[in-house]
């Protein structure tokens, strides 16, 4: 097919179910979970990424950074407002309602439809510097000293 979705790990029966209930099998490429140090150049093969995930809105999955990373557009399916943030300020691709099934199909022709035209959405790495290491490690200090404060305990 002329658009691609590498699956690194393997669909549930859900997945396998809305795959086929939307006719969309022959742009998912399965395949078995690979190791860490094998992930960056799977996910460098897709031509997008989906990031789904329906759970807790305060969560923030691992894989997002390795897709940022992987400078493919990602497709977003999640409830978490900070994930779409990092989506959206990056400018690494389109966040889609996780409950709109439509959103979710247009969200992904936009992406292929990109991709045709030689377009691409792609992480701005100047764009990714908030969400790095060093920022995130200040970030986090900053919690911890909030928490750890005298004053919150007088």
């Amino acid at each position: 097919p002329a658009f691609l979705s590498v699956m690194i790990s393997p669909l549930d029966g859900y997945g396998k179910e809305a795959a086929q209930r939307f006719q969309i099998e022959a742009f998912i490429d399965e395949r078995p979970s690979v190791s860490f140090s094998e992930s960056f150049t799977t996910l460098q093969q897709a031509d997008a990424l989906a990031l789904v995930d329906g759970g807790c809105p305060l969560v923030i999955a691992g894989k997002l950074y390795d897709y940022l990373c992987a400078g493919r557009p990602i497709l977003s399916v999640a409830r978490s407002s900070e994930v779409a943030h990092m989506i959206s300020s990056s400018q690494s691709g389109i966040n889609a309602n996780p409950d709109d099934p439509q959103h979710i199909a247009d969200a992904l022709w936009s992406l292929i439809t990109e991709r045709k035209a030689g377009n691409f959405h792609a992480p701005q790495p100047d764009l990714l510097n908030p969400f790095g290491a060093e920022n995130q490690a200040r970030c986090y200090a900053e919690v911890l000293d909030k928490i750890t404060s005298p004053h919150l305990y007088t």
